[in-house]
């Protein structure tokens, strides 16, 4: 279950947990990630409350709350007696993100119904208190109290970004100063409206970037401005710089110039510096490396010309903490003095495009570089695959475990060598253009080739050990036949709402749904009510004569 829950977004794993009591206990215990990325609250009507979600693998998903003359209903799905729609709005929203492991990259609620969004607020849960994971905030009409509110569920720890616009009343800032989640944030917009606190009063020089409109500004007004942010940090150049937090490193050497730019944990625009001394730059880069205290996440280097001055200063450099560097270089010989430098133990992947030069480098070499790692992932960007490269990349593949995963992209190919070297394909995937094989002399090595995209990529991985997807498994008709056997019409019915391939597993296998009896009611106008073999009763009601007949509780 854990495998299948991977491959699902959040709309179809809530779908999922109405198949069956049992399958919903399985996923209470796995917990699954509903990888979403983005929320858009709307709070306008009292009435009326929408709530757009985007997912890693859902681009967009509207989720209606609407109240009824008998109720209330969730995307034309109704249900009885009286309710409190906020309430159970705040309900759902809790549940989606419960298991939320990452945080939201957008959250945006809008207002402008004061007295409802006063309401709704009022009746959050204390739960909510600094747990919402947010990256970038962004409040619509709302009051200063109401923002206030809100920030308060927000988990400081991930907020990079507060946005705040057209305000519905005059807007203070006196007491957000005290808030966390105030003090974290990096950057603060404020769009279509004036503030009224005075300026020096106000407590923003912790945000390395602000946009905030006022009704008048004096001179006095400017010259604190400057002298408060001359002594902030956030804004200070790289010889300032929160060094300790850095998460990015990129060189670029362009003509009788070096560049460096460094990206922040804790800042949210990166830092840049210009060099026409190379002494300069390299006693900067010392700094940067002495004083950071954690492992970069990407480590970048682009340089066009055939003899660097930077690629000799960075060869003579100790060893470079990074999860994934990204070359960009003449030729291989460059890339070759840059991989000594670099510190194995952490290392995921590499990016390589070599701009002038389509000769790889000689494998022992590489060999020699990381003896000791495996499981590396490299893309390389070159203008050709010549022989020498396809012999090279045969030799790292089988006689070493360094790279788990090699994909090339090139521009020319000659495929009778190819072919030669690596055997005929033995498949054909979806495009005929697209073909795979594996090396049967080496059961652990597979060939994905996928001429469209002019892209060959090598995979090095123990059979055995390969991960089954949960697409995977149910294209198996056998294993989808064997598990429906245990179902009734019903539950297939809210299988078949999981997704595509089940939907269409389902129905090319045309199961027995075992019904015995079947009930019909149709005495009410303008409704009909089926039930199944003595089941809960599923009512169809018409809501207007633009629409059909539509389910008043889902399977």
């Amino acid at each position: 279950m854990k495998n299948v829950l991977e491959d699902l977004d959040f709309f179809e794993i809530e779908c999922l947990r109405k198949v069956s009591q049992n399958v919903r206990s399985c996923i209470e215990i796995v917990k699954p990630d509903p990888k979403i990325r983005k929320i858009s609250l709307k709070f306008q009507d009292s009435n009326f409350i929408p709530m757009d979600i985007c997912s890693k693998f859902l681009k967009n998903l509207s989720i209606f709350y609407q109240k009824t003359w008998d109720g209330y209903s969730v995307n034309r799905t109704s249900f009885d007696g009286p309710c409190d729609l906020s309430k159970i709005f705040l309900s759902d929203f809790e549940q989606i993100l419960k298991n939320q492991r990452v945080p939201i990259e957008l959250l945006d609620i809008q207002g402008s119904n004061e007295q409802f969004m006063d309401i709704v607020l009022g009746n959050c849960s204390s739960k909510f208190f600094g747990r919402v994971q947010v990256q970038n905030l962004s409040l619509q009409r709302l009051t200063d109290c109401q923002v206030f509110q809100i920030l308060q569920f927000i988990d400081s720890k991930f907020l990079e970004t507060i946005t705040i616009m057209d305000a519905v009343k005059s807007f203070n800032l006196d007491d957000f100063s005290k808030l966390d989640q105030w003090k974290m944030a990096k950057l603060l917009t404020i769009e279509g409206f004036s503030i009224s606190t005075p300026i020096q009063n106000l407590d923003i020089f912790n945000f390395s970037k602000m946009d905030i409109k006022v009704s008048d500004i004096s001179m006095e007004d400017i010259i604190h401005l400057k002298a408060k942010f001359l002594e902030s940090a956030t804004i200070s150049m790289l010889g300032q710089a929160p060094l300790g937090h850095i998460k990015s490193v990129s060189i670029a050497e362009k003509v009788k110039r070096i560049l460096i730019c460094l990206g922040f944990y804790t800042l949210s625009d990166p830092l840049e510096q210009e060099y026409e001394s190379a002494t300069e730059f390299q006693e900067d880069f010392q700094k940067v490396l002495n004083q950071r205290d954690t492992v970069l996440q990407e480590f970048k280097v682009r340089c066009d010309q055939q003899d660097s001055n930077v690629i000799e200063l960075l060869s003579k450099q100790s060893k470079i903490p990074t999860e994934k560097v990204t070359l960009e270089v003449a030729n291989s010989r460059q890339a070759m003095q840059i991989f000594p430098i670099l510190d194995a133990g952490p290392l995921k992947s590499i990016d390589l495009k070599l701009k002038n030069d389509s000769q790889l480098w000689d494998d022992q070499r590489l060999i020699q570089v990381w003896r000791d790692k495996e499981g590396l992932e490299m893309e390389i960007i070159l203008e050709e695959l010549i022989k020498e490269n396809m012999d090279f990349l045969k030799k790292i593949l089988t006689n070493s475990r360094i790279f788990r995963k090699i994909s090339i992209y090139f521009e020319k190919i000659d495929l009778g060598q190819f072919n030669k070297l690596f055997g005929p394909p033995s498949g054909i995937l979806e495009n005929s253009e697209i073909r795979k094989n594996r090396i049967s002399r080496e059961e652990h090595l597979r060939i994905y080739r996928d001429l469209v995209r002019n892209r060959i990529q090598f995979s090095q991985e123990p059979m055995e050990q390969r991960i089954v997807s949960a697409l995977e498994v149910f294209s198996n008709s056998t294993i989808l036949g064997n598990v429906a056997k245990f179902l009734d019409g019903i539950d297939m019915q809210s299988l078949r709402k999981v997704c595509k391939d089940l939907r269409f597993g389902l129905d090319s296998l045309k199961l027995d749904p075992k019904f015995q009896q079947i009930s019909i009611d149709i005495r009410e106008p303008g409704q009909v009510t089926v039930s199944y073999n003595d089941q809960k009763p599923i009512t169809y009601r018409e809501f207007d004569s633009n629409e059909s007949y539509q389910s008043k509780k889902q399977f």
